[in-house]
């Protein structure tokens, strides 16, 4: 067939149709491209492209195992199609041209192909992945789910079996009380319960309110011995508080919160005497002289009272290790 000459631009899919040409003239055309399904042609063994407007060439192309003969001159191909087709300057570089040109294309073909293969896999390694993937959560939630009730079951048939125990052995110890309440009521006269609570809390309160008394006579006496002996009496503080158990700390706390709003009073009346006593201190010369001595003596004091923390501090876990091993051998 010799379609040459003929200003054709493009060739339609149907004309793959033709496959039992075999020696096939398209020179001196327009043609931009050939059809995807060109390579159908497998009988070609001749074929004429001289002088087109080519820039590459199907994948199919690669199907002609037959070509023998083929002319790209004159056509603005890609460089590394022009470097394989070559300048085909005479018969037997246009037989070469037809090998490299196919063989090129056809191992191109197949990496494309074996690429295509690969993401193809690929998508349905991630896809099979995905499903694993939803499919354990959706196991997990329910192993979640499951353990969750099974956990509150057993919780209600604790509680149930805990609140059943408690009656049974509550009803036990209150029998057990009422007896020896009337065992005692006969054997010993009536006595006044006495509130271990309440003496607690005096003590505590004491020692508040002492406390309170004491710092606040050693502001007014010096108050940068104050502040030292106020540092030191809070790392002795801190460190009882590290060595004390956490269920005493606890209790110490709650203690703390209960006796607070006494303290705060206690304190601002404290302070309010401070004010007045201060006024009258600096008034009065000969008073003021009798302050002065007092302040000395108690300056004394102080110095031996911050010598004493510092030994109190240093001791303190000495003492906490013989208690304990004492206590816990």
């Amino acid at each position: 067939m010799d379609l040459s000459n003929n200003r054709l631009t493009s060739l339609g899919k149907n004309f793959a149709q033709l496959t039992f040409l075999v020696k096939l003239d398209l020179s001196k055309n327009q043609l931009k491209s050939l059809p995807d399904n060109f390579g159908d042609l497998v009988l070609l063994k001749h074929l004429d492209l001289y002088s087109n407007q080519l820039n590459h060439l199907p994948l199919s192309f690669g199907n002609l195992k037959n070509l023998k003969w083929l002319d790209l001159k004159n056509n603005p191909l890609v460089p590394p199609l022009a470097e394989v087709a070559g300048p085909c300057q005479d018969n037997q570089q246009c037989q070469q041209c037809a090998k490299k040109v196919v063989k090129v294309i056809g191992e191109a073909k197949q990496r494309l192909e074996e690429e295509q293969k690969r993401l193809l896999q690929l998508q349905k390694e991630k896809e099979m992945a995905e499903k694993a993937a939803a499919k354990k959560e959706q196991q997990q939630q329910k192993n979640k789910k499951a353990n969750k009730n099974e956990k509150k079951k057993n919780q209600e048939n604790g509680v149930k079996n805990y609140n059943e125990h408690s009656h049974d052995s509550n009803t036990s110890n209150q029998k057990k009380k009422d007896r020896s309440n009337r065992v005692n009521a006969k054997s010993s006269p009536k006595q006044k319960p006495q509130s271990k609570c309440a003496t607690f809390c005096w003590l505590f309160f004491l020692f508040v309110s002492f406390t309170s008394f004491v710092f606040g006579f050693l502001y007014v006496v010096d108050v940068k011995k104050y502040d030292q002996i106020r540092d030191g009496a809070g790392q002795v503080w801190n460190r009882t508080v590290e060595l004390l158990p956490v269920e005493v700390v606890v209790k110490g706390k709650q203690a703390v919160e209960y006796v607070r709003p006494t303290a705060e009073l206690a304190f601002g009346k404290v302070y309010s005497l401070y004010n007045s006593t201060s006024t009258f201190l600096n008034t009065d010369p000969r008073v003021k002289d009798h302050w002065n001595n007092i302040k000395d003596i108690s300056s004394v004091i102080c110095e031996r009272l911050v010598d004493y923390l510092r030994t109190v501090y240093t001791q303190i876990p000495v003492y906490y290790q013989d208690v304990k091993n004492k206590l816990f051998q």
